[in-house]
């Protein structure tokens, strides 16, 4: 026997809300263009006692929220030359073997950063399950109290005195 919840789906949007909202804070300073950022969405779903909440986000979130192992193949060089122009990220001179100074092309500052990405791998910045966590206490909180209030609901009309 299933029972409709009411208030569930307004419960679980604003649960969804708060961790994007909360994503979007810890992640405002690794920002380049904001499309992380800007296309985080989530979608609820209620049908009698199952729920789901589905948060969806750009394809890259992985690599944020749980790093680059090292040794792995070469990030698309690309997308990092999209990300050295938004940054506008200046290269440094280095010094060749005849003692020459060079400035790197965009391209060849491309090259280097996908091959120190794919060398050395990245750091996990778990942003997202942090935010879930910060989250989750109130939410558990109040969906303890929703519940409650249902079952009360319940036991009262269903009580034949």
């Amino acid at each position: 026997m299933s029972y409709e919840i009411p208030g569930l789906d307004t419960l679980l949007s604003t649960y969804a809300e708060n961790i994007i909202r909360s994503y979007q804070d810890k992640t405002k300073d690794i920002r380049a263009s904001g499309a992380l950022c800007n296309s985080v969405t989530y979608k609820v779903d209620v049908q009698g006692d199952n729920f789901e909440v589905t948060i969806s986000l750009e394809d890259y979130w992985e690599y944020i929220e749980y790093g680059r192992a090292p040794g792995k193949k070469f990030p698309p060089q690309d997308q990092i030359l999209e990300w050295i122009r938004i940054k506008r990220i200046i290269p440094t001179p280095y010094t060749l073997p005849n003692g020459k100074q060079q400035i790197p092309t965009e391209n060849q500052l491309a090259y280097l950063i996908s091959r120190k990405i794919a060398r050395d791998g990245t750091d996990p910045r778990p942003y997202l399950q942090e935010s879930i966590d910060e989250n989750y206490e109130n939410f558990s909180r109040q969906l303890i109290d929703l519940l409650g209030d249902t079952v009360l609901e319940l036991i009262d009309n269903n009580l034949n005195l």
